[in-house]
């Protein structure tokens, strides 16, 4: 039995993706700064998996951040989302008391 052989059908690729800086960058800004550049990350970081790249490194850094900043800018729009009927009933539950009189 040679243990050389791989299983998968795609060939295994021993070098880093060509945009696994870029992957990683942009899942630092979107865990930072600016949470679309996570699902940016995640999704360029899923394309070059499929490519047959391995999950290490810059690449897998930058698509592990990419779904930390999805994860953030989700709970960003259901807490403003939150915010904002929480508002709005207040401000209705004010004006039917006549507080605004």
């Amino acid at each position: 039995m040679n243990n050389d052989l791989q299983a998968s059908d795609k060939p295994v690729q021993t070098e880093e993706s060509p945009q696994a800086t870029t992957v990683f960058v942009l899942g630092i800004i979107g865990v930072v700064l600016c949470q679309i550049l996570g699902i940016i990350a995640l999704v360029m970081g899923n394309s070059e998996f499929k490519k047959g790249y391995p999950k290490t490194g810059l690449l897998y850094a930058g698509w592990i951040l990419g779904i930390i900043g999805t994860v953030l800018l989700g709970l960003l729009i259901v807490f403003s989302i939150i915010y904002v009927v929480v508002i709005f009933l207040f401000l209705g539950a004010a004006g039917a008391s006549g507080a605004f009189n």
